[in-house]
């Protein structure tokens, strides 16, 4: 197991991926970290991935679109589309996978509707992302295809970020 993965707690449910993450921020740092574009540059994606440009439109409706380069030097957009938001509370997005080649063989996985929520734990933040999925297959898919890890080191850039 990689360090990475040592420090976020993995729950498989019916549908679902749980991920449980402690940060050493206040949960202010880390809601903006996931809601402003300057700082989702620097961390959205794993080890070894930049971000090429991203938007942010922080309202019911509205969009981040990111796109992630891989160590491959391919490119990877994400859309997801905000469905709630409770200032530095609650986001809820739907993630609209965009089809491509750089999927692979056996193609994309499924979209799926994540919810994040920021527990304060004085001075401290507690993260609960709950990835949820139409059926087990999707579920299945997007663990097969790293989904645990990629959070994980993704997590780690933004501790990095959060450092005072």
């Amino acid at each position: 197991m990689s360090t990475a993965l040592e420090k976020m707690q993995v729950e498989i449910k019916d549908r679902e991926v749980i991920f449980t993450r402690m940060f050493d921020a206040p949960r202010q740092l880390v809601w903006d970290a996931f809601t402003r574009k300057e700082h989702l540059l620097k961390w959205f994606g794993p080890h070894g991935f930049t971000n090429k440009n991203c938007s942010v439109d922080m309202q019911v409706g509205g969009k981040m679109e990111i796109t992630m380069v891989g160590p491959d030097s391919g490119e990877y957009p994400c859309l997801l589309i905000f469905e709630e938001i409770v200032p530095i509370e609650k986001l809820v997005w739907y993630d609209k996978v965009i089809p491509g080649e750089f999927w692979g063989p056996d193609g994309p996985p499924s979209d799926s509707r994540l919810t994040l929520l920021f527990e304060d734990h004085g001075g401290r933040t507690k993260l609960l992302l709950i990835t949820r999925f139409d059926d087990n297959a999707g579920r299945d898919r997007a663990i097969a295809m790293g989904a645990a890890q990629g959070w994980a080191e993704s997590f780690e850039k933004l501790d990095e970020l959060l450092k005072p």
